[in-house]
């Protein structure tokens, strides 16, 4: 019999108390929670090793808590809400921090409260902006993200540096590799890096919760391996 699975994302909400032990009757299941009020996890799902493609098994057998690979505990933090295999995966400690499945630690770490725009940095930087085509002006100047050329926000209030739902690069004159990061993005929706000598790597993609649409027409792409570990991708063109 095949393992029950299942997609659920309640993040970005107000919801409040813990993860129930109910949802054990999903063996294999992307469960997404972050920023919300919620303050644990049943210890019910701790064991539950096929979550997350595996990752709770993977850091469970390195010696971690199976809970914290759902969502980092009240009192820490990191870039995903929930401890990481592997290398700098870990929960890192945020003392002042309130909730279950934080991704941020006002103080803690500048490289996190800024991850959106030091990923796009990095997607600039890597992909041979300050020779791009159109475009580059408004990336050079470094100021809010949702201001560049190109980028969509999806923000509430007066934060314009984070919230990025879309990245339209198409015919930008973007080169090399697109890096990974960009499925860190919490919000990212729709990618488009159609008509670019760029070839984009589909290692992480099961990062990007709410990422639907995929375009690159006419550009290096080189091969499709892990785009099936998308969640919620529905047109790749």
């Amino acid at each position: 019999m095949r393992p029950l699975f299942s997609f659920y994302s309640i993040g970005y909400n107000d919801f409040t108390g813990t993860v129930p032990g109910s949802l054990s009757r999903f063996t294999n299941m992307r469960f997404d929670a972050t920023k919300n009020k919620i303050t644990g996890v049943s210890s019910d799902l701790c064991s539950l090793t096929d979550w997350w493609n595996g990752e709770v098994g993977k850091v469970i057998d390195g010696g971690g808590n199976g809970c914290d690979a759902i969502m980092c505990p009240k009192g820490t933090f990191n870039d995903y809400g929930r401890e990481q295999s592997g290398s700098s995966g870990e929960c890192k400690s945020c003392p002042d921090g309130l909730y279950a499945g934080a991704t941020t630690c006002a103080g803690i770490s500048e490289e996190s409260d800024n991850l959106e725009k030091n990923i796009l940095h990095k997607l600039f930087v890597a992909t041979g902006g300050k020779n791009w085509t159109k475009g580059k002006v408004s990336w050079k100047q470094g100021g809010a993200i949702c201001n560049y050329e190109g980028i969509t926000c999806d923000t509430e209030g007066d934060n314009v540096n984070e919230g990025v739902t879309e990245i339209n690069l198409s015919g930008f004159g973007l080169k090399n590799s697109v890096p990974t990061d960009i499925y860190k993005l919490p919000s990212l929706e729709k990618v488009d890096f159609s008509n670019n000598v760029v070839d984009l790597d589909f290692d992480g993609i099961d990062k990007a919760l709410y990422l639907e649409e995929i375009l690159f027409n006419d550009a290096d792409l080189k091969k499709l391996d892990y785009i099936y570990y998308a969640p919620a991708l529905k047109k790749v063109r």
